[in-house]
Order: structure tokens, then sequence, then C-alpha cells
């Protein structure tokens, strides 16, 4: 199987946080996620599946990092 590297924008709202409960409950492993957040300067990082990530600016970002948005 293909490593998962995935992009996600709004990690940090609702709908994202519902996201990452779903997949911390499911079998599915991720090699890479870029959380990403306009104002990221604001944030460090964020734990996601319990580990930390370095939150990227979406127009900054390099999409060829992903396979997976």
């Amino acid at each position: 199987m293909a490593d998962i590297k995935l992009a996600i924008y709004g990690f940090n709202v609702n709908v994202g946080s519902a996201f990452f409960d779903a997949l911390d409950g499911a079998n599915i492993k991720i090699d890479n996620i870029f959380p990403l957040a306009y104002g990221a300067n604001q944030y460090d990082a964020v734990k996601i599946l319990d580990k930390n990530y370095a939150i990227r600016n979406p127009e900054e970002f390099d999409f060829a990092e992903a396979n997976v948005f």
C-alpha cells in the first residue's frame, strides 16, 4: 500500500477535530500529516494521533508533499 501523506485544512475547527477522532478509532496508517491553517505563525505545533506536527500556512505549503487532501 502507498504511503499516506495527508494535508488537512481545518484541523483546528469542529469538523477537523471530528475527522481526527474518527481516524483515531480506525485502523488506518497515516505516514505524515500536514495541518494547514492561516495564521500558522500563531501556533507552534498540534498533537494529532499522539504525535506533534508543525502547523503550516496553506499559501506557503508545497502540495506536492502530500498525496491526500
